[in-house]
């Protein structure tokens, strides 16, 4: 039941942003630059928030546990989620 309809919600959000492909250069620009460089804008946030004051000991400590902590919470979560609903993308199973 919740597999079916997380499966539905999938697909319709995905018709709904291919939709919007090419209507907008400008558009279609962002949506490439946020899926492909905000990683790149998070981890140099983080480098300037653990630089920002070399001598402060607890900011670089902090930096480092956000750090830690958002790459495993990441990986458990993927894992978790991958063997809970394991299926073959809108796109890539052929049905767009």
């Amino acid at each position: 039941m919740i597999k079916d309809f997380l499966l539905t919600l999938d697909h319709q959000l995905f018709q709904l942003l291919n939709g919007l492909a090419g209507k907008s250069a400008i558009a279609d620009w962002i949506y490439v630059a946020l899926a492909e460089g905000v990683i790149f804008l998070m981890i140099a946030g983080l480098v300037v928030y653990i630089f920002i004051n070399r001598k402060n000991r607890v900011r670089l400590i902090t930096g480092l546990e956000v750090a830690v902590s958002a790459f495993m919470a990441r990986m458990v979560f993927v894992v978790a989620i991958r063997m809970l609903f394991s299926r073959s993308r809108p796109f890539v199973a052929g049905a767009v």
